[in-house]
């Protein structure tokens, strides 16, 4: 899976899921889950190198496609995990934060991980917004850049989501996640460079840490 399609800068760039940080970020026998799962494919591939893990999904068509797979995941929003404290080695979250209440979001990601438990993630950055806005062939999509991204500067500057349909997508910063981590206990360990356009990164790559207590 590539994202060179969004960065337009002529090189490949490999999904980070696919990468060694985060390769090594689980071991074999390790917990986790997948917030927001989709069909699977991350969760599958976990499973695949020994680990054990579940996933969570609103999406009744992704989640019909996990259990073809036989993968175990459940219908819940990442505002609210129906998992114990700081019962799982780790959380996987791939392109999600977009469409939660981010701050309660990452209530229940800090909750569910154990101390030392490990977030696995990827964000869209305000380079995905802008490269639909200026150069997408598709209008709708261009409409959506557009709409994303003045949700996204409101959200910015004045705390807030436009209102109704207008504010369902929030793109974000590496600085707006830090302050995220900062206020549930999360600490950043990798940072992992991302295509951009226009000088915005497309996607924001991290590897975080759970390191106080929910």
């Amino acid at each position: 899976m590539s994202w060179a399609a969004y960065a337009l800068d002529g090189r490949e760039h490999d999904h980070y899921f696919r990468s060694r940080p985060y390769l090594e970020s689980f071991p074999p026998g390790s917990f986790v889950i997948d917030v927001g799962c989709g069909s699977g494919w991350t969760l599958e591939e976990h499973i695949g190198r020994g680990g054990r893990g579940v996933g969570t999904e609103v999406d009744e068509r992704c989640l019909a496609e996990a259990r073809a797979k036989g993968l175990d995941v459940v219908r819940a929003p990442a505002e609210s995990l129906p998992f114990d404290t700081a019962s799982a080695d780790g959380v996987i979250f791939g392109g999600v934060l977009p469409f939660t209440i981010e701050d309660r979001a990452f209530a229940e990601i800090a909750r569910v991980l154990r101390p030392g438990g490990r977030l696995e993630a990827y964000y869209l950055g305000w380079g995905f917004a802008l490269r639909d806005l200026l150069v997408n062939h598709d209008l709708r999509k261009r409409y959506y850049g557009l709409r994303s991204l003045a949700n996204s500067v409101m959200m910015s500057m004045a705390g807030r989501k436009l209102p109704g349909k207008y504010g369902d997508t929030v793109y974000t910063t590496h600085g707006r996640i830090a302050e995220m981590y900062d206020r549930h206990g999360l600490t950043l360990r990798v940072h992992t460079p991302s295509p951009t356009f226009l000088g915005q990164p497309v996607f924001i790559y991290h590897s975080a840490e759970r390191t106080t207590r929910a």
